[in-house]
């Protein structure tokens, strides 16, 4: 209603029923006590249609907000250190499966510490022990902002929400692992989030695609 109060050029009506309350008063169409009430309805309605049109313009500029935090999580995630991370670590993960199209091998923090083939890169430059956590501590922030509920959701889980269902089916879960708890919560909310509104958006359920088929043995649930 204040949208189309306002799409209608309200302050033009509003005007107008000025001049004409003006002209009213003047003319003395109505007698003092009738004018005095007709005044009074009118700056009670002006006083509804401003806290509605703030309360509208505070919430277009929270929506504003919580859109700005989620692009600058997902351009964090899309560049500069956490990127060359992610790039490294998913080239490395992609050598150790026997055959790619049959899906990837899924690695444990043990095997990042110790295993001889998985705990260095081919190259050696970087460690994926140490790439790894750096994205647990992205996740760490970027869940954080999620359960305060200061990004917009819907935007965050098309962005963000798949690329952390990823990584939590690509590195095993350790209870003793606290900065991946993260991970876990967002992959867990993710998968939620997609079956519960996929009725009324129904391509949101091809987010999951990558994931069953990179690691068909772990299916989104």
């Amino acid at each position: 209603m204040i949208r189309r109060i306002v799409s209608t050029g309200w302050p033009w009506a509003a005007a107008a029923a000025g001049a004409a309350l003006l002209a009213i008063g003047v003319t003395g169409i109505l007698d003092q006590s009738t004018f005095n009430v007709v005044i009074g309805g009118l700056q009670a309605i002006g006083v509804v249609v401003a806290l509605g049109l703030g309360a509208a313009t505070l919430r277009r500029d929270s929506y504003d907000r919580r859109v700005d935090r989620t692009l600058a999580l997902n351009q964090e995630f899309m560049t500069g250190a956490i990127w060359l991370a992610r790039r490294r670590l998913f080239a490395h993960i992609k050598s150790l499966a026997a055959d790619p199209a049959m899906g990837f091998q899924v690695i444990t923090r043990e095997q990042l510490r110790r295993d001889p083939q998985i705990s260095r890169y081919r190259d050696g430059e970087g460690s994926p022990e140490d790439d790894v956590d750096l994205m647990m501590r992205f996740f760490e922030r970027a869940n954080a902002q999620r359960v305060t509920a200061v990004v917009e959701l819907p935007l965050f889980a098309e962005l963000l929400g798949r690329h952390a269902l990823w990584w939590d089916r690509a590195i095993v879960a350790d209870e003793q692992w606290i900065t991946r708890l993260s991970l876990a919560a967002m992959g867990t909310w993710f998968e939620r989030f997609v079956h519960s509104t996929s009725g009324l958006h129904p391509e949101r359920r091809a987010w999951l695609s990558g994931v069953e088929k990179d690691f068909p043995s772990q299916p989104a649930s």
